[in-house]
């Protein structure tokens, strides 16, 4: 995403719901899997189904940046985002001194 993009997401998400300074909205979904053969207990997540925890990026107008979906369903939504390659898209735009944050980053 170049400058333009961001303040236009910044825009719109403030328009949209009022969040000023605002890129994306993120968060994680489990996505149901048949029992696997191999480590199965890794693959379980909290509520004890097998699934994927798959984490999305959207903008304002709700299309994907990101996707990523390869964590087991017992991985926590905080570690995901802490592995994610948008840390480093976070560092970038604060060394810029863009006074910009996340919203929708749910941790169940």
């Amino acid at each position: 995403m170049n400058q333009q993009g961001l303040t236009d997401n910044q825009q719109a998400f403030s328009a949209i719901a009022g969040f000023p300074n605002t890129i994306a909205a993120i968060d994680c979904t489990h996505i149901p899997i048949k029992t696997p053969t191999e480590n199965e207990e890794a693959i379980v997540n909290r509520k004890g189904v097998h699934t994927i925890n798959v984490q999305a990026v959207c903008d304002a107008n709700m299309r994907l940046l990101d996707v990523v979906a390869k964590w087991p369903g017992g991985t926590h939504d905080s570690f995901i985002w802490r592995s994610s390659s948008l840390q480093c898209l976070k560092l970038a735009i604060y060394t810029r001194r863009m006074a910009t944050r996340y919203v929708g980053i749910m941790y169940d």
